[in-house]
């Protein structure tokens, strides 16, 4: 009975050290609006943000959010279903689900975007209608962001993350450089709309 009993307290004492302690130094634990407010500080800008980041406790581990970057914050904001986007002056976050009434920043050429960087972007095709591309991309694209095309002007147009977009538009590209020129689309005046609505 006292070997059973020294074997269970060397079991215990080996799980510990083998699978460490919940509570590591390396994770810390702020909510979301503590995230925004120090990128607002380090960086003198200012960000108007709702009231329900204050309720969203986070745990991250090798994360400092005092030192928070701004493609950093685009990254953890989109994770949890928040965008940020500037108007004027003044960096706006919100719901992605309101993204698509917003006035969402153009894609311009030769701009750095973060990865989680919400833009808009029309992407043009030459050779594949744009009706074929639709139902072939949707899944894709997440249920928040706009995604519609029209046949007449050959391209589609996307508001999304920039890695999203960058991903669609690579597809796109590797399919109309491997399709012949498409003289007849469906319903060629006709612009396509995919927006899901949340």
């Amino acid at each position: 009975m006292y070997r059973w009993l020294l074997v269970v307290v060397f079991l215990c004492i080996w799980t510990k050290s083998a699978y460490g302690d919940d509570t590591s130094p390396d994770v810390s634990t702020f909510t979301l609006d503590a995230l925004v407010e120090a990128l607002a500080e380090n960086n003198d800008i200012k960000i108007m943000y709702p009231e329900t980041l204050k309720s969203l406790t986070l745990q991250s581990s090798g994360f400092n959010a005092e030192t928070i970057s701004y493609a950093e914050l685009l990254t953890v904001l989109n994770v949890h279903n928040y965008a940020m986007y500037k108007e004027g002056e003044i960096y706006v976050v919100k719901g992605k689900k309101y993204m698509r009434s917003s006035s969402i920043p153009l894609y311009t050429d030769g701009e750095k975007y973060s990865p989680s960087e919400i833009i808009t972007k029309a992407i043009y095709t030459k050779n594949v209608c744009v009706s074929t591309l639709i139902p072939m991309l949707r899944p894709l694209v997440p249920q928040h962001a706009h995604f519609a095309g029209s046949n007449a002007v050959g391209a589609i147009l996307i508001t999304d993350i920039f890695s999203n977009i960058q991903r669609i538009e690579s597809i796109i590209v590797d399919i109309d450089s491997r399709t012949k020129k498409q003289k007849k689309c469906a319903g060629k005046d006709r612009i396509v709309v995919s927006s899901k609505k949340t």
